[in-house]
């Protein structure tokens, strides 16, 4: 410390300030990385979970409309119906699997490719089912297609089974993202308050001190000054420093010196 005192006021001054924008701008620095990994965890989040929940979500609701094409098709009464219910039927297929194919690219995790695989399978197995369900139905074969709906059923249920397992894996991962997010903030928040905190006490501190040591001395020299003009040329300043102040005093016992000096010759 004593070396501090010994620094011209200039120094100390420009030596506490540097030292506080030191504290800001690491602060800066942790609230710059806080953010980037906030961001990240975020965009994680976004691209990986909430967009592949969406796009499960509208594979599923392909995967229904599946269903209800087959339901068409079982009360369809004329061939023309029948196309138009086939088509339907094509369509929802298409948009199943083109929403499928977004989802499987959020996939992070061997077990959520696993089930996406399972999930496919699956899928593949009921559409075959479904275009012999349909061939048999263009053949004037209802009888035999008929016979074929507990299967259809079967298969549609074990594929929506699947299909809501995943969704419920994916939903488990987003809610991990979402609270790892919450903690990367909440760290952020108390690492920034901690430093505000410290630089606060710092700044008060080496404020108090510089204060202190600017302020004592001259207080001292006031009342060496006033005891001199009252005709007491017996009093000193101590000098402990070397910055102006510490020469001030030196300067001042000196002048006291040489007047005590003069006064008794």
């Amino acid at each position: 410390m004593h070396w501090f005192r010994n620094q011209r006021t200039a120094t100390k001054l420009i030596f506490s300030f540097g030292f506080l924008a030191a504290l800001m701008g690491v602060l800066g620095l942790l609230g710059y990385r806080a953010m980037a990994k906030i961001q990240d965890s975020l965009r994680d989040l976004h691209q990986n979970h909430a967009l592949g929940v969406m796009h499960l979500e509208e594979a599923n609701t392909h995967l229904t409309a599946t269903g209800r094409s087959i339901r068409r098709l079982q009360v369809a009464a004329d061939p023309a119906q029948v196309e138009t219910a086939t088509q339907d039927l094509m369509n929802h297929r298409r948009g199943f699997e083109q929403s499928f194919e977004q989802f499987r690219k959020t996939l992070a995790t061997d077990a959520g490719r696993a089930k996406a695989a399972e999930a496919e399978n699956i899928w593949k197995e009921m559409c075959s089912k479904q275009d012999s369900f349909v061939d048999a139905l263009h053949h004037n074969q209802r009888q035999q297609a008929m016979g074929a709906l507990p299967i259809l059923v079967s298969a549609a249920a074990q594929a929506d089974l699947v299909v809501n397992e995943l969704s419920g894996m994916k939903q488990t991962l987003m809610q991990k993202a979402a609270d790892q997010a919450e903690d990367e903030f909440k760290s952020a928040q108390r690492g920034m308050l901690t430093i505000v905190l410290v630089a606060i006490a710092l700044a008060a501190g080496m404020g108090w001190t510089i204060a202190r040591m600017i302020a004592q001395p001259l207080g001292e020299a006031v009342s060496t000054l006033q005891a001199i003009s009252e005709g007491d040329f017996t009093k000193e300043l101590k000098v402990d420093t070397t910055d102006e102040i510490g020469q001030m005093a030196a300067s001042l016992n000196q002048a006291i010196q040489s007047i005590r000096e003069a006064l008794s010759t």
